[in-house]
């Protein structure tokens, strides 16, 4: 291991999953042989260019990486262009650094789902938009997905007596049947 990989590979990058991400696939897809070395680097203004070398498997990949320089940590931002150079020295070798599938969330409750049926209900009405959010303010929430799953029962209950209105029992003395 070169001393370029050694100031590498101790701390975690700002941009840590990707690099480390692409570690992890490096050592599986090559036995851990493989390895990363700065070519050289230039300063433009402020960022950093970095060429870096990645060799595995008897074949050699040069590719840029680019970070901009940070306050005045110089350091740091070569650093970091080093291991974009690697990342995208991986991708010459078929290896993609991209996040890891995450798996999809579960699908809302029953009851989040009817609250998200109420809201687009109460919004049609005039000043409905501004009645919800009065709705979730008095459940110290600003935003439908905000509210705690325990709670949704009474959020639902205020939001449907707002939405319900009811029809009026007589009109004149008349009882009125729907």
């Amino acid at each position: 291991m070169s001393t370029t990989q050694l100031a590498v590979f101790t701390k975690p990058s700002p941009t840590g999953p990707a690099w480390t991400e692409t570690v992890r696939r490096l050592d599986e897809a090559f036995e851990r042989r493989w390895s990363f070395r700065v070519v050289s680097y230039q300063v433009r203004r402020r960022e950093v260019l970095v060429l870096g070398e990645l060799s595995a498997a008897g074949q050699v990949r040069q590719q840029f990486g680019a970070a901009r320089i940070a306050s005045l940590d110089f350091g740091e931002s070569a650093r970091v262009a080093a291991l974009d150079a690697l990342v995208q020295g991986a991708r010459l070798f078929g290896i993609d650094a991209g996040e890891r599938q995450q798996e999809a969330p579960p699908p809302p409750s029953p009851l989040r789902q009817r609250l998200g049926q109420v809201r687009a209900e109460i919004e049609r009405l005039p000043g409905g938009e501004q009645t919800f959010r009065e709705v979730l303010r008095q459940f110290e929430v600003r935003r439908p997905e905000q509210v705690p799953e325990e709670a949704l029962p009474d959020v639902l209950s205020r939001c449907e007596q707002i939405y319900r209105v009811p029809l009026p029992s007589s009109t004149n003395g008349r009882s009125v049947h729907a």
